[in-house]
């Protein structure tokens, strides 16, 4: 299993059909998150730029995943496979009850 980044860009200007797809978009992703395929998601301030980094078997694998994205029409991307991808997780303490 390898990690992949890829690099989106979104549309210029955002219309009506696009802006229906986001809430799925978004369920998507959390959904992918959930089940740990997806690792980060962000979105850049101007929000004309989507990072995605994922886990998959393949390159191949990917263009899959990517390929259900809701919003996949609209996007260009570019696949960059990692080396390695460190992110320092927020700890959520764990409770012990004694």
């Amino acid at each position: 299993m390898g990690n992949y980044m890829i690099d989106i860009n979104l549309p210029e200007t955002y219309d009506p059909d696009f802006m229906a797809l986001i809430p799925q978009q978004r369920a998507f992703t959390f959904n992918m998150m959930k089940k740990g395929v997806i690792i980060n998601y962000s979105l850049s301030v101007d929000r004309k730029k989507l990072w995605v980094i994922l886990s998959a078997e393949s390159v191949q694998e990917v263009k899959g995943i990517l390929g259900s994205f809701p919003i996949f029409s609209y996007i260009k991307f570019t696949i960059h496979d990692l080396l390695f991808h460190e992110s320092r997780e927020i700890a959520v303490p764990h409770f012990w009850l004694n």
